[in-house]
């Protein structure tokens, strides 16, 4: 185990929420390549744990058959693949593939694809937080060799493709997702989803379950790709709603109940608009053709970035200084500057991010005397009031 611890598809929408993209669109015929000008995706995959690896979680034996099959996979569908397993599947070089892919992608939303994959172990620190726990992960280092699920969040934000997928094949990892939805799937319907924006994640298992290898791959991974091939050669499309069904009912059976895999949202907003749209898989050589309707005028479009976004982006900025401020006092177990960011912070995202923490120091024995230095449990309760 990978672990250690909906109305009518053809009704005209109403909303433009795509920067005028709906009106260029419906001047012609549109295939799902004239909508993204660049699909990438990142796959990440480890086996090599163990003593002899720096690392004490056990020798995984799929995790890199998953990444050799998740690249053959998205390949064929034409996208631009980067692939890291063992010893290149490491934080400091998933880092920076990260920092890149954000640099790749320019400043500002665009109409683009991104797909994150991670295969590998995952684990679960004291206050039931997931952790990816890549090449050289070690248990009493968490923040220097691990990174926390949620803190992939940030990333997404800031990579500025229209639609992001994150794939998490691993334990512990169902407490990355916001929230969970089904619906139907057409090519018309197909096209209006792909226009909006979409950030969501797949995860093998809830935060609680383990991820199960069997017969050369790990299951999810195996039943994700199959599933995506038979869909692109049955319709040359298909959304997330739909292959989630596919998954959920395999993996189930599969793994005799086991394993529930998760889907849903990672973000709710993605530079200023609301994620409403589906991640739509298709084949760039042979891409689906959606019907338009009566043609309108093209707007003009500019930079997505306006003031807002910009004010927006400064205010992640300082929310993300306070969270490396919080990750530091943990690294120098000292939950006195984590009561401190409580007491002054006026986000409700930092004050969850310093209860987090707070109770990662409470469910620690070796902290008591930490938490007995600044008050104890009497300054907590009032930094959270």
């Amino acid at each position: 185990t990978r672990g250690a611890h909906s109305g009518s598809a053809h009704q005209k929408e109403t909303l433009d929420d795509s920067d005028g993209l709906d009106a260029e669109l419906e001047k012609h015929d549109v295939s799902l390549n004239d909508l993204f000008n660049h699909r990438y995706a990142i796959i990440c995959a480890c086996d090599n744990y163990g003593p002899a690896h720096g690392s004490d979680l056990p020798k995984l034996n799929c995790a890199v058959n998953d990444a050799n099959l998740y690249e053959k996979t998205l390949k064929a569908m034409g996208m631009e693949v980067t692939v890291l397993t063992n010893e290149q599947c490491n934080k400091a070089t998933i880092d920076d593939v990260l920092d890149k892919t954000v640099t790749r992608f320019g400043h500002g939303k665009t109409a683009a694809q991104f797909i994150f994959i991670y295969a590998g172990h995952g684990v679960e620190d004291p206050a039931g937080r997931g952790w990816i726990a890549p090449y050289g992960f070690k248990g009493d280092k968490l923040h220097k060799t691990g990174f926390r699920m949620d803190k992939l969040k940030d990333f997404a934000e800031e990579i500025g493709a229209s639609q992001q997928l994150w794939i998490f094949d691993c334990c512990h990892a169902g407490n990355v997702l916001l929230g969970g939805h089904r619906g139907a799937s057409s090519g018309r319907f197909a096209l209006s989803k792909a226009k909006r924006p979409s950030v969501q994640a797949m995860t093998a298992v809830t935060k609680d379950q383990k991820a199960i290898e069997m017969e050369g791959n790990g299951v999810f991974s195996k039943v994700f790709c199959a599933g995506l091939t038979a869909f692109e050669e049955e319709r040359k499309f298909v959304t997330f709603n739909k292959l989630t069904t596919y998954i959920d009912e395999r993996v189930d059976m599969k793994s005799d109940g086991k394993m529930a895999p998760q889907f849903g949202k990672m973000l709710l907003d993605h530079y200023g608009k609301p994620c409403e749209g589906q991640f739509v898989f298709f084949n760039a050589n042979d891409p689906p053709i959606a019907k338009m309707s009566k043609p309108a005028a093209a707007k003009t479009t500019g930079d997505t970035r306006g003031a807002k976004e910009d004010q927006a982006k400064a205010q992640r900025d300082a929310t993300r200084a306070v969270r490396a401020t919080i990750d530091t006092a943990e690294e120098k177990n000292d939950c006195s500057i984590v009561v401190t960011a409580l007491k002054d912070t006026e986000e409700a995202d930092v004050a969850a991010y310093a209860l987090k923490s707070l109770r990662y120091f409470a469910r620690n024995a070796d902290n008591e005397v930490k938490i007995a230095a600044v008050g104890g449990i009497e300054t907590v309760l009032d930094a959270m009031k």
